[in-house]
This record gives C-alpha cells, structure tokens and sequence, in this order.
C-alpha cells in the first residue's frame, strides 16, 4: 500500500494543523463560556456583552484592516521571493497601528464613563474600557505578526500562541472571578478583561520571540520597499466595512434590551436575554467555525499568491474548493443542532431560555459560514471594497430587524429573523460577485445539494434516535452524545453513497511531491 507523503508546504498539512487547532480553541472557549455563566449570571454576560461590541468596533477601526493586508502583502512577497519586502510590511503595520490606538484612546478615556452611558446604554460598562485598549494593544501586536506568519506559510506561531493564550485567559479570569467574588455586573466585566490582559500580554510575547529569527535570517533588502500607500490601499475599505459592520453590531446589542424594555421588560430580563442569546445560545452555534476559519485563514494567502502570479485557473479552482469545503464541513453540523441543540444548551447552561429559536438560529449561523468564506476570497482576489459594502448592506438589514423587536410584541424573534435574513443576503451577494469576477462555474448539486441532502437525513435520524432515547430513560447526557454520534455517522455514510468521498476530495489539497 503507497502512503502519500504530505508537504508540510501543502494547504492540507496547514489546513490539518490549525484546524485541529482551532477545534481545541473553540472546545476550550466554549467551556469558558459555560463558566462564565456560572460564575456571573446572566446579568453579569449580558453586561460584558455590551463591551465586547465597543471592543470590536476599535479593534476593527485601528487592526482588521491592517491584518488582512499583512496576510496579503507577506503572501504576495514570499510568492516572489521577497521575504525582507514581507518583514518590513510587518513594520510598517506596527507603526500605523501603535498611532492609531493611542489615538482612539486620547480621545474615550478621557470620558469614559459618558461613552458608557450614550454609547452603551450601561453605566456599569466604564470600569471595563480602560482594559479593552490595554488587551486591545497587545492583541493587535500578535495579530500582526500571526499574520505574517499565515501570508509566509508558517503555523506553527500562531497555533503555540492562540492554545497556550486561551488556556492562560481561561485560568485566568478564573483566579481574579473566584478571588474577589464580585457580585456587581459591571466589576465582573472588568475582572474578565483583566484575565484577557494577562493572556493577551503572554500571546503577543511569545509570538515576539517567534519572530525574532525572522529579522536576522531576512536581512537582505527588499525587492521592492512596501509603501503605505499600498498597505492602505487594502487595510482602509476592509478597516471601513469592519468598523460600520462593528458598529452596527454594537448597535444591535444595544438595541435588544432597549427594544426589549419598550416592549415591557425589565431592565434585568431584557439585559439577561441579552447574555442568554449572546453568551449562550451562539457559542454553542459558532464551534463549526473553527473548521471554516482554517479553510479562510488558509485559501485566502493561498488566493493572494496565485493573484500574485497571475493564475486566475489556479484561484478558480481553489476558490470552488473553499466554498465546497465550507458546506462539507458546516451542513453536518448544523443538521445536529437542529433537533438537539436546544437540549444541549438547557442542559449545559441551566437556564430555561437557552437553546430558544434554534431552527431559525441554525439557519441564520450556516448562512453565515458561507458569507464568511465567500467574503474572505473576496478579500484575497483584491475585491475588499466590494465585499465591504455587502458586510455595510447585510448588517444594516439586521438593525432594522433589531428595531422591530419593540413592534407589535415581536420580542426576540424579529432580531432572529433577521440575523437569518442578512446572513443569507450576505452570502447570495458575495457569491454572485465571485461568481461573475472569476468566471467561476456553480456546482449546485456537488456543492450544496448533496451535503444538503445528506445533513437531512441526519436531521431526521438524531431526532428518531434521541426520541427513543429519552423514552427508553436514558440520561440525557448519554442520550445527547449517542443521538449525535448517529447523526454524523449518517451524514458520513450517505455522503459516501452518493459519490462524494471526503478522502479523496482532501487528497486533492495535496500537491504532488
């Protein structure tokens, strides 16, 4: 029997290696989740929910953009030789991100309470923003140079940095919440950024060190000296669609329990069905990202190199992958969490309304998979500003969702339909503009029917099977597990009968030696 020896140059062994990676990430985190639950309630994550959004928002002003254009630059110059040209893009990067942080922070600090208060709608909020620009700081340090990394095709780095800053964030929110036991909301907020910190401020250390080597073994001068102008040619459109889309998410979650308190609720149950739905619910839908973010974080450099080199056969073909990839891996996963997620979340949250509107949910999150991949090779066939004002369209369709949940005793649901809706409109968008961009040729059936077809089916069997279960008084855990395990074998065992082989279509990844 011939083993296929794989490159540890080849998409598959870099796909393989941060997938099996970010697998652990989201495991890792999504236990964190259920003990933040436990340890500060509802209340308490609905209030940290708040400041998230405010995290997003500067982070995507001053750093998103600048990350995807290291990833692209680093990869176009290691695609010509020109690794100094990458290591002074690095740099570069660096410097524009330092100014523009510090800048952010001259201005909100300042008043940062009255930022609390207009901006958030939560005064408990303001012990926390001093610490979203110090945690801000050091993440934008390690994204950089992740980013080098992912564009020169090395994993490694990152993957050391993100499991041991993940672990080191876990422990360490859980020392500072154990230790000084705050019951008030907005002190928890606070202690939690403090454990982000301290996780942060090891992640962006290591990956210094990592770095290191790079300077003295690319001490030649570069091809061609990376200018600013072409770093903001790419970072300012996706900083712009990242920053509004970011806003409009904050928007949002700001909207929930305001909208919610118009229609009746008070002040704690609506700020608690904002933690319910966001610290809840969605993490449990967002672990199949791990498999999607690799295949992003993967293809996109991969696009950008074979841009580089003018293989536009090349980018076809590893962006019909990508997007065949991403329902492979998504549909399954999804079909699971139709039948069972709501259980699971009410069983591992012990909160009645966790799990609430899963169907719709689901829907919504695969949506969102697609337009996340989609976007991506947007973003690494040179299409940013495109696919920053479909980002601008899909989230301004979500708040007007949002506002509605204060109309005619919509509640809750209105926010759910919509993240359905602008997900989906999302997605058709990008598709369409990839599709008319690269000649790309749609597969309907390959692509999406057959792994639609086949996640049905695993539908109906977990429900059949965690029926009889429950009947037959297993325990629920028991039960659950088992249902879930037959679902997936399903998927794999009818995805196989009709001509689709997972094997085979990864070996394709792997190029010949």
């Amino acid at each position: 029997m011939k083993i296929t020896k794989i490159s540890r140059g080849s998409v598959f062994y870099s796909l393989s290696a941060i997938a099996a990676s970010n697998t652990l990430l989201q495991l890792l985190g999504f236990f964190y989740r259920i003990f933040l639950s436990r340890m500060t309630d509802a209340e308490g994550l609905g209030v940290y929910q708040l400041v998230m959004p405010f995290y997003s928002v500067i982070s995507s002003l001053c750093l998103s953009g600048l990350t995807v254009a290291v990833a692209r630059i680093s990869a176009a110059r290691a695609a010509t030789g020109d690794f100094c040209g990458a290591r002074r893009t690095v740099s570069l990067s660096r410097r524009v991100f330092f100014i523009s942080v510090f800048a952010v922070a001259a201005i909100v600090l300042p008043r940062a309470r009255n930022v609390a208060e207009a901006a958030l709608g939560e005064a408990r909020c303001a012990p926390a923003l001093p610490f979203v620009f110090v945690c801000l700081f050091l993440t934008g340090i390690e994204n950089i140079y992740k980013n080098y990394f992912y564009g020169v095709g090395r994993v490694a780095p990152q993957i050391a940095s993100e499991l041991s800053e993940q672990i080191i964030r876990a422990l360490a929110v859980a020392a500072l919440l154990i230790f000084f036991r705050a019951d008030d909301p907005g002190t928890c907020a606070m202690l939690i950024f403090i454990g982000m910190v301290i996780s942060e401020l090891f992640s962006s250390s290591l990956l210094s060190l990592f770095y290191l080597p790079e300077k003295k073994r690319l001490s030649s001068k570069p091809k061609k000296p990376p200018r600013l102008r072409e770093l903001l040619a790419v970072s300012i459109p996706v900083s712009a669609a990242a920053t509004v889309n970011n806003l409009l998410s904050s928007l949002n979650s700001v909207l929930i329990p305001l909208r919610l308190r118009a229609a009746g609720a008070t002040v704690r149950a609506s700020t608690e069905a904002l933690g319910v739905m966001f610290g809840m619910t969605m993490p449990l839908l967002s672990l199949p990202i791990a498999f999607i973010a690799s295949l992003t974080s993967i293809m996109v450099p991969r696009v950008s190199e074979a841009l580089a080199a003018g293989n536009i056969s090349d980018i076809r073909r590893k962006a019909g992958k990508t997007v065949h990839a991403t329902g492979l891996l998504a549909m399954p996963c999804i079909a699971v969490m139709i039948p069972l997620g709501e259980d699971i979340c009410r069983l591992i949250f012990s909160h009645e309304s966790a799990g609430a509107f899963m169907l719709p949910l689901c829907i919504g999150t695969l949506f969102s998979y697609y337009e996340l991949t989609t976007g991506a090779l947007l973003n690494g066939i040179g299409m940013q500003t495109r696919a920053a004002v479909y980002i601008v369209i899909s989230g301004i369709i979500q708040l007007i969702f949002t506002w509605c949940i204060g109309i005619c005793g919509f509640g809750m649901r209105a926010f759910v339909l919509g993240y359905a809706v602008s997900n989906g409109i999302g997605a058709v968008l990008n598709t369409v503009c990839l599709v008319r961009r690269l000649g790309l040729r749609l597969r309907f059936g390959n692509w999406i029917f057959t792994p639609l077809i086949c996640s049905v089916l695993s539908a109906l069997v977990c429900n059949i099977v965690y029926g009889e279960l429950c009947f037959r008084a297993i325990s629920p855990t028991a039960a659950l597990a088992i249902s879930a395990a037959a679902g997936i074998g399903t998927y794999a065992l009818s995805l196989s009968a009709l001509g689709t082989s997972i094997t085979r279509y990864i070996k394709t990844l792997i190029p010949s030696r």
